[in-house]
């Protein structure tokens, strides 16, 4: 007893108690998927969640920390069953015929049977506002935009992952392109264009693809070997494109001023942003990166965990339906927390504690924490593996950000100095010819993908092995995980 009442007392950083706080958040919107929402909805639920919070952080003790766990999960369920009272009113719909009306949240896509699919977000049901998001697949052959203002007519289905509901083989009934409409994404297909003058097919699209994570453009021939390969996350905006932008601009600036080179850093984030639109992996970088960035410029340091679990939360508090079934969501955190706490073990357990891998080490690493972290998720998901994935990912992640520097180089040469583009187009040319070859010859290979299963028992235990694996090599090599930042 007394052992427990000394832990209860024991003095604790309040990045902790921010911790367990966000761990209760995203326990209790779990939760909220099995519980009856209208418990959780009215604001007297709120009023005890602040209250609970309050009382938390007005001490630093281990008992502090039980609460912060409490007003958490508290918060958890109250957005949790908000969202479950959202989906009950689309589920009324369900089996209905309807016409929906909405803007296009995200560039869309086509599948290889040539129907294009559409988010929809600022709903409009039968004239009346809706708040949620629907993907819609139809065969129009219109060209539809981002920022496009589109109307479609379909039976309603139940939704999957972030959305609400679903129409499958929707009829496009009108379209409207505002003026200006979506200036960013009208400026991305501007670069895009100019890109093009100088970068030949397919290779151009790939460029820019991989620059702005602008998919929608790329033959399905090469969405198929990258999603085959392991390597559709280089093809799509993630947490890789914007830690290179990021690090790139820190590294030109930092020697003059580390204000400026803070400064210039969050708008290149919000600029990022804003040209590729906020999917799950954006966001969840966007947050990694900008804490990272604020630790960095006031010499502080976040427990990888604390990162991990609180940009999660916040996630989850913008959307709860992100941890309710998103698989993209739990990918990117899990191949986050492979890079960033995985790798570091992994290297001091086998190498040097002290030392910072080079490059060559580094990138073998964190691929490879990676794939370890990812694997169950894409083995459930999609019931099929790529046992050449992080082979594909050595032989070319390396260039990546090369010719994504040279993809922006041409572009804004494009608009400045077209003699130049012409010139830097050559070698970028070059080294995205080279993925694509690359790419092509891998999958033609018999063993490219396997199929796979999985139970999810086997998903918990082998996770669990990972967790004992992390927690073994950290009390062996002694080494303080709270150095790495994921900006460095």
């Amino acid at each position: 007893m007394r052992r427990i009442d000394a832990i209860l007392r024991k003095n604790v950083h309040i990045s902790w108690q921010i911790a367990w706080t966000a761990a209760g958040i995203l326990c209790g919107a779990l939760i909220s998927d099995f519980m009856p929402y209208t418990y959780f909805t009215g604001l007297d639920w709120l009023v005890i969640t602040v209250s609970v919070y309050i009382i938390a952080f007005l001490r630093r003790s281990g008992f502090a920390i039980i609460l912060a766990l409490l007003a958490g999960l508290c918060l958890g369920l109250y957005v949790g069953a908000q969202t479950q009272a959202n989906l009950a009113e689309f589920e009324q719909l369900y089996g209905k015929d309807v016409t929906i009306q909405g803007t296009v949240a995200d560039d869309t896509t086509r599948s290889q049977s040539g129907d294009q699919r559409i988010k929809l977000r600022d709903l409009k049901i039968s004239g009346k506002p809706k708040n949620g998001t629907i993907w819609a697949s139809s065969q129009t052959e219109v060209e539809i935009k981002r920022g496009d203002y589109a109307s479609l007519s379909g039976v309603v289905s139940p939704g999957f992952g972030t959305m609400h509901a679903a129409l499958f083989e929707a009829q496009l009934t009108d379209i409207l392109r505002p003026v200006p409409g979506d200036i960013t994404r009208v400026a991305r297909d501007n670069f895009a264009d100019k890109v093009e003058q100088h970068i030949s097919q397919p290779q151009a699209s790939l460029g820019i693809s991989f620059l702005v994570g602008q998919r929608s453009a790329l033959p399905t021939i090469i969405q198929d070997m990258f999603r085959d390969l392991g390597l559709v996350h280089l093809v799509v905006a993630s947490g890789f494109h914007l830690t290179i932008v990021v690090r790139f601009a820190r590294r030109l600036f930092a020697g003059q001023s580390k204000y400026i080179a803070t400064a210039t850093s969050f708008m290149l984030i919000a600029g990022f942003l804003l040209l590729t639109g906020f999917s799950t992996s954006m966001v969840r970088a966007s947050l990694v990166t900008g804490l990272s960035l604020l630790a960095w410029y006031y010499g502080r340091s976040i427990h990888p965990v604390v990162l991990l679990l609180v940009v999660a939360a916040i996630t989850v508090l913008i959307n709860p339906l992100y941890i309710l079934g998103d698989m993209a969501w739990y990918l990117s955190f899990a191949a986050f927390s492979g890079v960033i706490i995985l790798a570091p073990l992994l290297h001091a357990y086998f190498w040097h504690p002290d030392k910072k891998p080079g490059f060559i080490r580094y990138l073998i690493i964190a691929t490879t924490s990676a794939q370890i972290t990812t694997f169950p998720i894409i083995a459930v998901t999609f019931e099929q593996y790529s046992p050449l994935a992080l082979l594909s990912n050595l032989l070319v992640l390396p260039l990546v950000p090369v010719v994504m520097m040279g993809t922006f180089l041409v572009g804004v040469n494009s608009f400045l100095l077209p003699w130049l583009a012409t010139t830097l187009a050559i070698p970028t040319q070059w080294g995205l010819h080279y993925i694509t070859t690359v790419a092509e010859y891998l999958t033609t290979l018999p063993w490219a993908t396997s199929s796979v299963s999985i139970s999810s028992l086997t998903v918990i235990l082998y996770y669990a092995f990972v967790l004992f694996a992390v927690v073994y090599m950290q009390r062996v090599t002694s080494y303080d995980i709270r150095t790495e930042n994921p900006i460095d």
